[in-house]
């Protein structure tokens, strides 16, 4: 969130358009995201320098996100991330950690991506956020993909093609 916020600070500086701020993030990253931006404005406040400055964001690209975290799958990840994780730790963290947890109205646009053989991330848990966002009329989108892996292994470059055009026609 304070990196969203140092780019409101620093708009003018930097001649950015804070009206078309946009994040496209896989795994960690996109769970990362989407908690910065489905979580109010005055919430993870880390540089208190930053806390007058808004946090929002106009779409988010969510590529195999862990939309609830309690769901993950730590015996497919890493070993030298899984290793230091243990499952009761990420019990404790999904409720703060989660995005599925601050679903609510007028989140940003965000389009799902996510695979039906995610070894790692379960499928439904994009489909659960999908839905839920849905239920407050949320502009949020899905794209499923059907044979490939949490690394994207096993897209068929036609895959790959639709994919790539899918985020360039959901930004645009």
């Amino acid at each position: 969130k304070d990196t969203i916020r140092w780019v409101y600070k620093n708009k003018d500086k930097y001649n950015f358009d804070t009206d078309n701020i946009g994040i496209i993030a896989p795994s960690a990253g996109a769970q990362l995201s989407m908690v910065a931006a489905f979580s109010e404005d005055d919430a993870f406040i880390g540089d208190a320098s930053l806390r007058k400055y808004s946090s929002k964001v106009k779409y988010i690209v969510d590529l195999f996100g862990p939309a609830n975290l309690s769901k993950i799958n730590l015996s497919s990840g890493p070993k030298e991330i899984v290793n230091n994780i243990k499952k009761s730790d990420i019990e404790k963290l999904s409720s703060r950690f989660s995005p599925i947890e601050y679903i609510k109205r007028d989140l940003p646009d965000t389009l799902v991506i996510h695979s039906l053989e995610d070894n790692i991330v379960p499928y439904e848990t994009s489909l659960e956020l999908y839905e839920n966002a849905l239920l407050y009329d949320n502009n949020f989108e899905l794209y499923t993909l059907k044979s490939c892996n949490h690394y994207l292994e096993n897209l068929s470059n036609t895959d790959a093609l639709n994919l790539y055009m899918k985020i360039i026609d959901y930004i645009l």
